[in-house]
């Protein structure tokens, strides 16, 4: 499966990362493939009110990832949001 990742940041001292997806439904299906794994994410994807589709889950190693993808605009879709 391509996961379709389109950018990476760090977010502090190198134990925690931020993955930009390249849609919502890439962070959904990370989100299958996590628990699928064995993982253990600290929540379910939500929308976020600033816009963006997200989850954290602490991997093995004790590294914090976050996988987010913007969510689309209203206008985007002929007046209403995607989610």
């Amino acid at each position: 499966m391509k996961i379709g990742l389109v950018g990476m940041g760090r977010m502090g001292a190198g134990i925690r990362e931020r993955l930009r997806c390249a849609g919502h439904e890439v962070v959904d299906a990370l989100y299958g493939r996590a628990m699928h794994a064995g993982l253990s994410p600290q929540a379910s994807p939500r929308d976020a009110e600033w816009r963006e589709r997200y989850f954290h889950l602490r991997d093995p190693y004790g590294h914090e990832l976050s996988f987010a993808a913007p969510l689309a605009t209203a206008a985007s879709h002929g007046g209403r949001a995607s989610r």
